[in-house]
């Protein structure tokens, strides 16, 4: 994701959208205007991408562009198969880790 304009803008724009994906990161065929996802059971989950400052800079090399504001995003296609009933399942109220303390043989 690559905004365009002034320094000031292009952050505005990038965080208005990294905050826009951050809160709905699952996108729904219905939300999804003017594409073939348009109207159906598919969702699209939305999840921030950490590159490191080479990888970066290999993607903005590979473009033959200098380098620019932008965030890297990973878009995972959920295809839901509206036939199937959703089971119902009882949520965890709460976790009890074990714990086990490990002993050695001794070598005697």
């Amino acid at each position: 994701m690559t905004p365009g304009g002034s320094p000031n803008t292009e952050l505005l724009i990038l965080g208005r959208a990294m905050q826009a994906l951050h809160t709905h990161p699952l996108l729904r065929g219905s939300d999804l205007h003017n594409t073939d996802f348009e109207g159906t059971d598919t969702e699209l989950h939305v999840r921030l991408e950490a590159l490191h400052l080479d990888e970066i800079a290999r993607v903005w090399e590979a473009l033959n562009e200098s380098y620019q504001l932008s965030v890297s995003y990973e878009v995972s296609v959920i295809n839901i198969d509206v036939a199937l009933e959703p089971t119902s399942e009882v949520p965890v109220d709460i976790a009890l880790p074990q714990y086990a303390v490990i002993v050695g043989r001794d070598s005697a």
